[in-house]
C-alpha cells in the first residue's frame, strides 16, 4: 500500500511526464480494445438462446478441397441417418428470405428462415410462449416468431399462439415465440422461422427437397457427450466416400467440412477471421509502439532521477525496494492508461456503430465494450506495464552509488548502432511504413470513390420486392411485372422505370453457370461463369448505361421467343477477342441456343473497388426471377416511393415492399469496408507518427541528459549553442535517414498488398512517398530539436566545477 501511495504522489508531481505517458498508453490500448470488442461480438460472445454452444458444429460441403459450400436436402438426410457421433443434425437455409406476413389485412415484409423441424431442439432454444414445430413428416403450415418481432408486430400479445396469419399469401398458424435474445444462429436477426415442409404447401411440385445437387442449406449438429470434432470429421469423410460412390453425378469430389459453430459459417468465417486478425495486428503494432515510447520516456525519467535513487540507496533502501517502487509507479501509470483506453474504446466503438449504413436487415451482432473487453483492456495494460517497465527500472537502479551521489551525470559513448538507435530505427521505420501505406490507401480510395461506375446513379431510386411474399407464381408474377411497370413509369415523379433482379453495388447474381459457347464440349473446363441479371426493356436507358453495339431487349423477347442475351464488353473480349460478339451463340444447360443481340459497356456490379468482370443480361420475360427490383429515374428533387406505395396498394396490396433506397446512397454504402479500412489505416498511421515523434523526443531527451556535462565542457571550450544543436540534430537525422530507407521499402511492399484488394490503387506513388518522407523527417527534426535546445542551456561553469 505504501508503494502505491508513494507511486501516485511521484506520478502526480511529474506534470510534464505523466499526462503524456497516460495519453500515449490510452491511445494504443483504446484502439486495440475497440478491435477486440468487434472480434468479441463476432466470434467470442455467446449467442443467446443456444445451449452448450461448444458442442455445436457447422457442416458444409467442400468440392475438390475448396471452401465450404451448401448442402442439398437429400445429402443432409443421408448424413443425418448414417452418423453416430451427433445426437442430431438440424438444417437451416444458408441465406434469408423476405416473407410477406399479413396480419389483419396489413402485409409487411419479415425476415424469415426456413429450417428443419428439429432446428430449435438441436440448438437447445427455449420458448417464451407456445411450442416447437410438430415433429412429423407431413407438411405443416406453422411458423415460430422471434421475441423481438413478437413484441414489435404483435405488441407482446400472448393470444398470438394459435392465431392464423398469411405467410406469402398462404394461411399458417403461429405456434411459438422464442426466448428473449434469440435471433437465430447466424449474423442476421431473424423475425420468424418456418419448417422446410412448408415449401410443398407454398410451392406445390417443388423439387427443393427432392433434388440431389440443389445445394441451399447449412447443417448444424450437436456432438454426443465424449465425442470430438476429430472423430466426427473422420466419420463424415467415410460417409462422403460412400455417397460419392452411390451418387457419382452429384456427390463426386465432395466432402463434408466440420467446424465449430459460428455466427459466420463457412467461407464468411474465414474471411472475417482474416480481416479481424489483420486489424488486430495493426492496432497491436500501434500499441507496441506506444508502449515502447513510454519505455523510452521511463528511461529518460530514470536517468533524471538517478541521483534521487542514489540518495535513497545511501539511506538504506535496497535495490529490490527501489525496483519495486519503480515497477509500482509503472503499473499505476499503465493502469491509468488502461482506464483511459477503455473510454477511448467506447468512443471508437460508438463511432464505428454510427458509421454503419442503414441495412435492409437487422443484425444479431452489436459491438460494444463489454465487461470482458474492459477486463481485456486492463489486463493488457498490466501485462504491457510489466513487459515494458522492467527494463527501464533495471536500468535506472543499475548505478554506482558513490559516483551517482557525487554527480547525476554519466557520460556515454556515441556508437551509431547502439541498442537505443537500433530500437529507434525499427520504431521509426514501422511508423513511416504505416504512414505511407495509409496515404496510398486514402489516395486510392479517393480515386475509387470518383471512379465512373459505367452508369448514372443520380436521381435513381429502387424498390425491391420478393414476389413469393405476395403468393405470386411465375405466371402471376410475370403478369404483375408487365402490368406494374408501365403504370410506374407513367407516375408524375418518374422519368423512366425498369425491372431487374440484381442491384448494382450489391453483387446481385454472383455467378451464372451452365452456359457454354456453341460447339465447345459441355464440361467443367469450358463452362462460362459470369455475373448475371434479369432485366426488362428500358433498363439501360433508365440507368444511362450505354450499349456499345447491338440492341436492347424488346417486347418481342418473350417466353416462347428465341432466347437472347446482352453481354458486357469484358464478356465479349474474353470469349470472342477477334470476332464480333453480335450474333454469337451460347448454349444453356438445357441445350437451348442463346443469341447475343447486344454488347453493353462495362459497369460496376458489386463494388466500385472491383475489377471489370464478365457479365450477362437476360430478358426477364424469358427467365423468371422472384426477387425483383424496380429502378426509377425520378425528376429532379422528387421521390417516387410514396406514389409507388399507393400504386401497389391498388394493384397488389398483399405484396409488401422489402427495401427502398437511392442508388447513390447504396453506392456509398458499398465503399464502407474500404472507408473503414482507410480510417483505421490513416488513424494507425497518424498515431504511429505521433508516437514516433514522442519516441524521438524521449530518446533524445534521455541521450542529451546523459551528455549534459559533455555539452557544458564543449561550451566552455568555445563551442556555440548552434553547433551543439547541430550535433544533436545530426545524430537524430542520421537515425531518421536509415529509418526512411527501411520504412519506404516496407511501404512499397504494403502498397503491393493494397493493390490485391483495391483496383486502381498504386503500388507506389512518388508524391505520397516523398511527401511522407519529408513530413516524417521534419517531425523527427522538430522532436529532436526541442530537447537539444534544452540541453544546450547548461551552465559551462557548473560543468567545469563538476570536473
Amino acid at each position: 500500500m505504501s508503494f502505491l501511495l508513494s507511486s501516485l504522489r511521484s506520478l502526480l508531481k511529474a506534470r510534464d511526464f505523466t499526462p503524456l505517458a497516460v495519453a500515449t498508453i490510452a491511445l494504443g490500448l483504446g484502439a486495440t480494445t475497440a478491435v477486440f470488442s468487434v472480434v468479441d461480438a463476432l466470434f467470442l460472445r455467446a449467442r443467446p438462446g443456444l445451449a452448450d454452444e461448444n458442442s455445436l458444429v457447422d457442416l458444409t460441403v467442400s468440392r475438390r478441397g475448396g471452401p465450404g459450400d451448401n448442402f442439398d436436402w437429400p445429402s443432409y438426410q443421408d448424413y443425418r441417418a448414417q452418423n453416430t457421433v451427433f445426437t442430431d443434425i438440424a438444417a437451416a437455409r444458408l441465406g434469408y428470405q423476405a416473407a410477406g406476413l399479413s396480419v389483419g389485412g396489413h402485409a409487411e415484409s419479415a425476415l424469415a428462415q426456413m429450417v428443419s423441424a428439429n432446428f430449435f431442439g438441436v440448438l437447445g432454444t427455449r420458448f417464451t410462449l407456445g411450442r416447437d414445430f410438430a415433429q412429423t413428416e407431413n407438411p405443416t403450415a406453422e411458423i415460430v416468431l422471434s421475441d423481438r418481432y413478437w413484441r414489435r408486430r404483435f405488441q407482446a400479445d400472448p393470444a398470438v399462439i394459435g392465431q392464423s396469419v398469411l405467410y406469402n399469401n398462404t394461411p399458417v398458424t403461429i405456434v411459438g415465440v422464442t426466448e428473449p435474445g434469440f435471433e437465430g444462429n447466424m449474423i442476421a436477426a431473424v423475425d420468424c422461422w418456418a419448417p422446410f415442409s412448408l415449401t410443398t404447401i407454398l410451392t406445390p411440385g417443388s423439387k427443393l427437397l427432392t433434388s440431389r445437387g440443389n445445394a441451399f442449406l447449412l447443417a448444424i449438429a450437436r456432438l454426443k457427450p465424449g465425442a470430438t470434432l476429430k472423430q466426427a470429421q473422420a466419420e463424415f469423410a467415410l460417409i462422403s466416400q460412400r455417397l460419392a460412390k452411390t451418387y457419382p453425378e452429384t456427390n463426386k469430389d465432395k466432402a463434408a467440412v466440420l467446424t465449430r459453430s459460428s455466427r459466420l459459417p463457412g467461407e464468411m468465417h474465414t474471411m472475417a477471421a482474416v480481416a479481424s486478425t489483420a486489424l488486430f495486428a495493426l492496432t497491436g503494432l500501434a500499441l507496441a509502439v506506444a508502449c515502447a515510447n513510454v519505455a523510452g520516456l521511463l528511461l529518460a525519467r530514470g536517468a533524471a532521477r538517478r541521483r534521487e535513487l542514489a540518495v535513497r540507496g545511501a539511506l538504506g533502501a535496497t535495490r529490490r525496494r527501489l525496483l519495486g517502487q519503480l515497477l509500482a509507479e509503472t503499473l499505476a501509470l499503465f493502469l491509468a492508461g488502461g482506464v483511459g483506453g477503455g473510454f477511448v474504446a467506447l468512443w471508437l466503438v460508438d463511432a464505428f456503430n454510427a458509421a454503419l449504413p442503414a441495412l435492409p436487415v437487422s443484425l444479431s451482432v452489436h459491438p460494444s465494450v463489454s465487461p470482458v473487453a474492459f477486463a481485456f483492456c486492463l489486463g493488457a495494460a498490466l501485462l504491457s506495464g510489466l513487459i515494458f517497465g522492467v527494463g527501464p527500472a533495471l536500468n535506472a537502479t543499475n548505478f554506482d552509488l558513490l559516483a551517482s551521489l557525487r554527480s547525476n551525470e554519466q557520460p556515454t559513448g556515441g556508437r551509431f548502432f547502439s541498442l537505443r538507435n537500433i530500437f529507434l530505427i525499427v520504431q521509426l521505420a514501422l511508423s513511416l511504413a504505416l504512414l505511407t501505406a495509409s496515404g496510398l490507401l486514402v489516395g486510392a480510395l479517393t480515386r475509387t470513390a470518383h471512379r465512373d461506375p459505367g452508369f448514372d446513379s443520380r436521381q435513381i431510386e429502387f424498390v425491391t420486392f420478393d414476389l413469393r411474399t405476395g403468393g405470386l407464381t411465375s405466371a402471376t408474377g410475370t403478369a404483375f411485372a408487365e402490368e406494374f411497370l408501365p403504370r410506374a413509369a407513367a407516375l408524375p415523379s418518374v422519368q423512366s422505370a425498369a425491372w431487374a433482379t440484381a442491384i448494382p453495388f450489391s453483387g446481385g447474381r454472383s455467378s451464372y453457370g451452365g452456359i457454354w459457347t456453341a460447339g465447345a464440349p459441355r464440361n467443367d473446363e469450358n463452362e462460362i461463369n459470369a455475373g448475371w441479371n434479369l432485366i426488362s426493356s428500358g433498363y439501360f436507358a433508365t440507368l444511362a448505361l450505354p450499349l456499345a453495339s447491338g440492341r436492347d431487349f424488346t417486347v418481342a423477347d418473350r417466353a416462347k421467343a428465341p432466347r437472347v442475351a446482352i453481354v458486357n464488353e469484358t464478356f465479349a473480349r474474353s470469349l470472342w477477342p477477334e470476332q464480333n460478339a453480335l450474333g454469337q451463340t451460347l448454349i444453356n444447360e438445357n441445350g437451348e441456343p442463346i443469341t447475343v443481340v447486344g454488347v453493353a459497356r462495362d459497369a460496376v456490379y458489386q463494388s466500385l473497388g472491383d475489377a471489370p468482370s464478365k457479365h450477362i443480361y437476360f430478358p426477364f420475360a424469358q427467365l423468371y426471377g422472384n426477387n425483383l427490383t424496380l429502378f426509377l429515374k425520378t425528376r429532379s428533387g422528387q421521390t417516387a416511393v410514396p406514389e409507388i406505395r399507393a400504386l401497389l396498394a391498388q394493384l397488389r396490396p398483399s405484396l409488401p415492399i422489402v427495401h427502398t433506397e437511392s442508388l447513390e446512397s447504396f453506392a456509398t454504402a458499398s465503399l464502407l469496408g474500404y472507408r473503414i479500412a482507410s480510417v483505421i489505416a490513416a488513424g494507425a498511421g497518424a498515431l504511429s507518427l505521433l508516437l514516433a515523434g514522442m519516441g524521438v523526443y524521449g530518446s533524445t531527451l534521455y541521450w542529451t541528459s546523459q551528455r549534459s556535462r559533455e555539452f557544458g565542457v564543449r561550451l566552455a571550450l568555445g563551442a556555440t549553442r548552434a553547433q551543439l544543436i547541430a550535433l544533436v540534430l545530426g545524430g537524430s537525422l542520421r537515425v531518421a535517414g536509415v529509418a526512411v530507407v527501411l520504412g519506404l521499402g516496407a511501404a512499397f511492399g504494403l502498397g503491393k498488398l493494397i493493390q490485391t484488394f483495391l483496383v486502381g490503387a498504386p503500388g507506389s506513388d512518388p508524391i505520397v512517398f516523398l511527401g511522407a518522407a519529408a513530413f516524417f523527417t521534419t517531425l523527427v527534426a522538430l522532436a529532436a530539436w526541442l530537447p537539444a535546445r534544452r540541453a544546450t542551456k547548461v551552465d559551462p561553469m557548473v560543468a567545469l566545477r563538476a570536473e
